[in-house]
């Protein structure tokens, strides 16, 4: 059975082990610079005709803090495989991690709620852009935070 890498030679030379940490770390800049490259240009592009709100970065800033979150605490301390647990030890970081999370999704099901109650349903010729721009830059913004959590390789740190 053939893999799904023979159709691109290319990637057949990469060394995917040894480099994990800086393929997920490049891959996931790529995507969170992508959704804030959507997200500007939608909000430079439609905020002057009054179809977007910049109250609608507040979900960016919610994003953002839930990535940070995310991205602070070690795999290792979570799982209790750490030799310093820190201050709250296992279950502080636990809860940390579970507080992110829930904060990433309801920053894309608040996004997905914008977008269908603004966009989607509204009566009246408008475009549906900004709302579906909005729903995809939270989604980028998720998919890079876990792309950057869980695609790095932390045995090589300590």
């Amino acid at each position: 059975m053939t893999s799904c890498l023979d159709a691109f030679p290319f990637l057949q030379n990469i060394d995917w082990e040894n480099n994990r940490n800086q393929i997920a770390s490049v891959g996931a800049g790529i995507l969170f610079f992508g959704a804030f490259w959507l997200i500007i240009d939608t909000s430079v592009k439609y905020s002057p005709e009054g179809h977007f709100s910049n109250a609608y970065f507040i979900l960016t800033a919610m994003g953002m803090i839930a990535m940070f979150m995310m991205n602070s605490v070690s795999i290792s301390v979570v799982t209790g495989q750490a030799m310093d647990e820190g201050i709250l030890g296992t279950k502080g970081a636990r809860l940390w991690m579970m507080f992110s999370f829930v904060l990433a999704f309801s920053t894309l099901v608040a996004s997905l709620w914008v977008m269908f109650a603004n966009y989607v349903f509204k009566e009246g010729d408008n475009t549906n852009w900004p709302g579906l721009a909005l729903f995809f830059h939270n989604l980028l913004l998720l998919f890079a935070a876990l792309l950057y959590k869980f695609g790095r390789n932390e045995e090589l740190w300590g």
